[in-house]
């Protein structure tokens, strides 16, 4: 979790994760804030597609 959120915050000043980290300030309760980290990386690192 630690090494999610350091990459999470790492990469928050790019445009298109700022309204994630919005969202997750907005509502400061523990699953908002590991439900916003899980959605940057996600969104910084798309799962593969299996073929």
């Amino acid at each position: 979790m630690a090494v999610l959120s350091q990459i999470a915050h790492t990469w928050l000043d790019q445009a298109e994760l700022a309204a994630v980290a919005r969202r997750a300030t907005a509502d400061p309760t523990l699953a908002a804030r590991r439900a916003a980290v899980i959605r940057a990386v996600t969104a910084l690192f798309p799962p593969k597609r299996r073929s």
